[in-house]
C-alpha cells in the first residue's frame, strides 16, 4: 500500500514555491501507467533539477504479473524530449534477476537515462549466512550491492551513474 499523498497537482503548486532553491532539488514521482508517469514527469520537471522515476510494483494480488520493463519502455517513449535528467529507480525484485536486470540497464542506456537507484540488497549478515560474501566487521545493519552488476551482460553496459541504497 503506498504513502496517500495530496496530489500531483498539490505537490507541483508547492514545488513552484521553491525557486530558486540553493541545492539541487529532485521530484519522486511513480505511478500504475506510462501515461501517469509521463504526465507526472512532465508536471514537475519545469521546478526541480531532475526527477526519479519509480517503477515500483502496484499491489498485486498472488499469481499476478508486473512487467517493470515494458512500463519503462512505454514511460521513456513519452518522456524523450525531456529536459531534466531522469533517474530510474530499479524495482527490488528487477535487481534479483540478472536477465531482467540487464534489459533495464540496457534500456535505460539506450534511452539516455542519466542515472540508476538501486535497492533491494540483501543484508551483510544475510550475505554471510549465505557464503556469497564475507561479512564486513560492526556492520549488522549494513547492505551490500547484488553481485549481479558484475555479470557479463550487466556490468559493460553500465556507463551511466548508479546510486545503491
Amino acid at each position: 500500500m503506498g504513502v496517500p499523498s495530496r496530489g500531483r497537482d498539490y505537490c507541483v503548486e508547492h514545488l513552484s514555491r521553491f525557486h530558486p532553491h540553493p541545492v539541487p532539488l529532485f521530484a519522486n514521482i511513480g505511478g500504475f501507467s506510462a501515461d501517469e508517469i509521463a504526465t507526472s514527469f512532465a508536471a514537475v520537471e519545469l521546478h526541480v533539477d531532475g526527477v526519479e522515476i519509480s517503477l515500483m510494483c502496484p499491489n498485486l494480488k498472488p499469481g499476478e504479473a508486473f512487467d517493470e520493463i515494458a512500463l519503462l519502455r512505454d514511460v521513456l517513449a513519452r518522456i524523450e524530449g525531456r529536459r531534466k535528467p531522469a533517474i530510474v529507480r530499479v524495482p527490488n525484485d528487477t535487481v534479483r534477476s540478472s536477465d531482467r536486470l540487464a534489459e533495464l540497464v540496457e534500456r535505460c542506456v539506450e534511452a539516455g537515462v542519466e542515472g540508476l537507484k538501486v535497492a533491494g540488497g540483501r543484508t551483510v549478515m544475510e550475505r554471510a549466512r549465505h557464503r556469497t560474501e564475507a561479512p564486513c566487521t560492526d556492520a549488522r545493519r549494513s547492505r551490500l550491492r547484488s553481485p549481479m552488476w558484475k555479470t557479463p551482460r550487466v556490468w559493460p553496459a553500465v556507463t551511466i551513474a548508479i546510486k545503491g541504497n
